[in-house]
């Protein structure tokens, strides 16, 4: 690392890339609409389609648009979820945990799901709903860990192209 200027010289480094200013990815509407309404629009549009910290956010608009289209509680939102869904502060609304505990259910009623929405929206789901939240929860959960990963391979491919040495990534 050429800004390294310290008197001792270390063989290994732990390097930060700022990934959340990369801007070279295809974007959908939903990433858009998150980005324009934050403090800090076209600023870090890569870390609001990967960290968690915009996940919730983001699977709450992709709910809403599922809402909007009809293939949820027949585009009627009952006020209670529609409290939760419209709310923009993650630690209010959707939030990002939920995302990951809804993914995680593999119980066959998707039984976390269920109680997710009928203890934070006092909504009662189908199971047709359920799979369908728990469809778009796992597709925001995945994009976001596929673009890491293809992120840390081109970190790791432009230090290393021939990988001839074992990296540790964390």
């Amino acid at each position: 690392i050429a800004k390294w200027s310290g008197e001792k010289i270390y063989k290994e480094m732990i390097v930060n890339a700022e990934w959340g200013n990369f801007y070279g990815v295809n974007r959908t509407d939903f990433d858009d609409l998150l980005d324009s309404d934050t403090k800090s629009p076209g600023v870090h549009q890569f870390e609001k389609m990967i960290s968690g910290k915009y996940l919730g956010e983001l699977a709450r608009r992709v709910l809403i648009g599922a809402v909007n289209e009809n293939m949820l509680f027949g585009g009627v939102t009952p006020a209670k979820l529609l409290e939760v869904l419209n709310e923009e502060d993650d630690s209010i609304g959707f939030q990002s945990k939920w995302v990951s505990d809804i993914e995680n259910d593999n119980t066959a009623d998707l039984e976390t799901v269920g109680k997710i929405f009928l203890d934070e929206a006092n909504v009662t789901t189908t199971l047709e709903e359920r799979r369908l939240i728990k469809d778009i929860c796992s597709a925001v959960s995945e994009r976001a860990a596929r673009m890491s990963a293809a992120a840390i391979g081109a970190t790791v491919e432009m230090m290393d192209p021939k990988f001839g040495r074992q990296h540790v990534i964390a």
